[in-house]
């Protein structure tokens, strides 16, 4: 299966520099189900390209901190 993620052009806007102080960053967040189902629709010979969205400032915020 090959994999593409494609992630979304942002800028950085308030919220991101705050979480940015607090030491924690957005993850980006692939669909739920893509990668699974397109596995059982074509098996191992996928080619598969996915366009990612970041998580929210709420849910990266109340998050753990980032592991470096």
């Amino acid at each position: 299966m090959t994999l593409n993620i494609h992630l979304p052009n942002r800028k950085l806007n308030f919220g991101d520099r705050l979480l940015k102080l607090l030491g924690k960053e957005r993850r980006p967040i692939v669909p739920k189900g893509v990668i699974n189902s397109a596995y059982k629709e074509g098996g191992p010979f996928v080619y598969l390209n996915v366009t990612a969205r970041y998580e929210s400032f709420w849910s990266a915020l109340w998050g753990g901190r980032n592991k470096q």
